[in-house]
């Protein structure tokens, strides 16, 4: 935009107060020409500008220092960004220009650094300023490649789906002034242009929806398979369908190339109509495999019977000789005899061996260190009385009901009866 006064322009580009007072009124005088072309660059007419106010017209040697790369690109799959390859470390045959991985990094730090002024932006036929086909977001170095990460506009998407466009050219520049100091900077990035005139020769044109790899994937096998066909005498109606599929899905000019081979492929017969004959051989032939299937399933099936059953009878066996063993075992610990004074009697032996053996064996453990800690308690004599044990009382007041019955049935007095029943049990009277 023209500027009225010289305030107003150092406001915008503070690089100009640097200059004396009438080089910066001449800045601004050709600053203001310059802005009347409506495709002019605003950086490129402040750094032009600047440098004829000081007296330093070095257009015409930026001019001879810009080169243009070309470079394959695919839209991705939300077919509104891309990656481009912007430069790499080699030589420009053309312009027997050498580049160096050292000016790849100066590419990317003045991108970096906003050497420009402003987002660079994809044009059209590299008419700079014109409507953007895309913005460029990003730079980086892979390996010896300078990389762009593209954003495209629905202008530029649209040229590039329809074909309007194959061919995509960055625009560089080996010395470009700063936007506000007006300093030259060596390499700098200025921008990128669809076209259809690319500056190198033997380009590639821009791969759309699909990316380059599954293109040459493509590629390979539709070759691989057109070979196949053409080595046979005969090619049946779905081979000859799948092969134009495969063809459609090529690039115009890969179609083109492989256009007489198809139209070969396309004249063979199809396979001769098979016999009743040949028909029942092979009905008969799919009928025995899938008998042989169905038989060898059943050994199958039948092995595996035999397997499960002889499985089943090792492992009962295997239980019956663990009840076997744990049997003897209790009966030996736990069963009460004269050297076993705590446990159970020998006829709940068999309850117990079959509680024992539904434990697992943290279980048994447990259940044998309690019975470690069962005690056997003798009751002897109590306080100064010394009386009887509890047995022996118990057979006294049995052989008291005895003597009683006995006297009343005989007549008799009852301890004359009781003495004979302590007679009779070897009792002490």
């Amino acid at each position: 935009m023209p500027f009225s006064s010289v305030k107003e322009f150092e406001k915008s580009f503070p690089g100009v107060k640097e200059l004396p007072p009438e080089q910066k009124q001449k800045a601004l005088d050709i600053f203001n020409a310059m802005m009347k072309d409506k495709n002019m660059d605003e950086g490129m007419a402040i750094a032009t500008a600047m440098k004829k106010a000081k007296g330093m017209d070095d257009m015409k040697k930026l001019e001879e220092t810009f080169f243009n790369y070309i470079s394959e690109v695919h839209l991705a799959e939300d077919n509104q960004t891309s990656t481009v390859e912007v430069l790499r470390v080699g030589t420009i045959q053309d312009r027997g220009l050498k580049i160096t991985k050292q000016m790849l990094e100066e590419f990317v730090q003045n991108f970096k650094d906003n050497v420009y002024g402003t987002e660079v932006q994809i044009n059209l036929e590299h008419k700079r300023g014109s409507e953007a086909a895309g913005w460029i977001k990003d730079l980086f170095i892979d390996g010896s490649k300078l990389m762009a990460s593209v954003e495209w506009t629905e202008l530029g998407v649209e040229k590039i789906t329809k074909k309007l466009f194959k061919f995509v050219s960055a625009e560089l520049a080996g010395l470009f002034p700063h936007h506000e100091s007006g300093k030259l900077f060596k390499n700098v990035f200025v921008g990128c242009a669809l076209t259809n005139a690319p500056a190198m020769k033997a380009q590639k044109p821009l791969v759309l929806s699909e990316n380059l790899e599954k293109l040459v994937n493509n590629l390979s096998m539709f070759k691989k398979y057109l070979q196949s066909l053409k080595e046979r005498a005969f090619v049946s109606k779905e081979d000859k369908a799948l092969m134009k599929t495969m063809l459609e899905e090529l690039p115009a000019e890969e179609q083109e190339a492989a256009k007489a081979d198809v139209t070969e492929v396309d004249k063979k017969p199809e396979a001769p109509e098979k016999t009743e004959a040949e028909k029942q051989a092979e009905a008969d032939a799919a009928k025995k495999a899938e008998d042989e299937k169905l038989t060898d399933k059943g050994k199958i099936t039948s092995l595996e019977e035999k397997l499960a059953a002889e499985t089943a009878a090792r492992e009962k066996l295997q239980e019956e000789m663990r009840v076997s063993s744990l049997k003897e075992s209790l009966s030996k610990t736990m069963v009460l005899s004269e050297s076993v004074e705590t446990g159970f009697v020998e006829k709940d032996l068999s309850e117990v061996v079959a509680f024992v053996a539904s434990l697992n064996e943290a279980q048994v453990a447990q259940f044998n260190n309690l019975m470690t800690k069962v005690r056997n308690v003798k009751l002897g004599a109590i306080g100064e009385n010394n009386q009887q044990d509890l047995s022996e009382k118990t057979k006294m007041q049995e052989a008291q009901a005895e003597a009683e019955k006995m006297a009343k049935e005989t007549g008799r007095a009852v301890h004359e009866c009781l003495s004979e029943v302590y007679k009779a049990k070897g009792l002490a009277k």
